[in-house]
């Protein structure tokens, strides 16, 4: 059994696949253990997660109890039961139940002879299906969890020092990521896809980074792995102690031809940013969790300055921001 504690919060997972739990372990890093079970503590999040065969026994008897658990039919893909969901996207699919305050997730994947046969070609397919599992069975039921004690889920990557932090929202592929790597080494990498916020400090996501073969030779960064969706990975050296900071600024990247900076008052830049993420339906808040958790409070952002970077070209975008954020001076 592995098991995570992050802001209080204990996820135990449970899986019979040795190569997700070693994917499991490298993305998290420190943040995850192996641990025996303890009786007399409950955790707030049990999962379970399983690969089959579609259409073999064990999977129709997977999909049967589910079927049967949740016999309200919601939508082409989802069904509901009392306190439950069962929810089956691609060859993904994910039973989760509320009761007594766990919240227990249980999700299987279901591999086809066609892909099986592309896996035997190029092994970093598995690693797709790792990342997607572990998207809809782990994180989501985290980031739904912690949004019901006050915490908002921000789509969104930072750099740190000393307690200070910069953040970058926008779009997949403006350059949220990339922006962030490109402060190293005078700042420390927080997160490179979401961070938390507690209405006081920013808390970093405890993810491997991952990274683009070119960013990753065009900053001299050690990145490596199996490639997952045409990226490499960076282990994210993120400790306890490291894990939160003040938001210091806030910069919405875009790309363009020209690369430019400009002030934005606050209330544009949040509508930028909200509509970014209604867009891209890439967070637990339009997932099945939806049907399971209660948000307390609507999602908030740091009380700092917001920026606008437009960057065009690499080497002058990466100029432009060092020069703005001060970063050869140390913030």
């Amino acid at each position: 059994m592995l098991r995570i504690d992050y802001l209080n919060l204990k996820t135990e997972i449970r899986t019979g696949n040795e190569a997700f739990k070693d994917f499991l372990k490298n993305n998290f890093g420190d943040f995850i253990t192996e641990a025996k079970e303890i009786r007399g503590e409950e955790p707030d999040i049990e999962v379970d997660i399983a690969f089959a065969r579609a259409g073999s026994g064990s999977a129709n008897d997977w999909l049967g109890e589910a079927e049967r658990a949740n016999p309200m039919i919601l939508g082409n893909s989802i069904r509901a039961g009392r306190d439950s969901v069962f929810y089956h996207y691609g060859a993904h699919v994910i039973r989760a139940s509320r009761v007594g305050g766990v919240l227990r997730v249980s999700g299987l994947h279901l591999s086809t002879r066609r892909f099986r046969g592309s896996a035997l070609l190029n092994h970093g397919r598995w690693h797709e299906v790792y990342q997607a599992m572990m998207r809809l069975c782990v994180h989501f039921p985290l980031f739904s969890l912690l949004q019901e004690k006050g915490y908002s889920v921000l789509h969104a990557s930072a750099v740190a020092k000393e307690g200070k932090a910069i953040l970058f929202l926008g779009l997949n592929g403006a350059g949220k990521g990339t922006s962030a790597l490109s402060l190293l080494p005078e700042l420390n990498i927080l997160a490179d896809n979401f961070l938390l916020f507690d209405g006081d400090y920013i808390y970093g996501f405890p993810e491997t980074i991952r990274i683009s073969p070119q960013v990753a030779k065009s900053l001299h960064l050690d990145a490596g792995g199996d490639m997952v969706f045409g990226k490499l990975q960076k282990k994210n050296s993120l400790k306890l102690s490291e894990v939160k900071a003040k938001a210091e600024k806030a910069i919405i990247c875009r790309r363009g031809e020209m690369t430019s900076w400009e002030e934005m008052d606050r209330n544009s830049a949040l509508a930028y940013v909200e509509a970014a993420d209604r867009f891209l339906h890439e967070n637990h808040a339009y997932s099945y969790m939806a049907f399971l958790t209660n948000r307390k409070t609507p999602d908030r952002y740091p009380d700092c300055p917001f920026y606008l970077a437009t960057l065009g070209g690499f080497e002058s975008a990466r100029n432009m921001l060092r020069e703005r954020l001060g970063v050869i001076n140390g913030l």
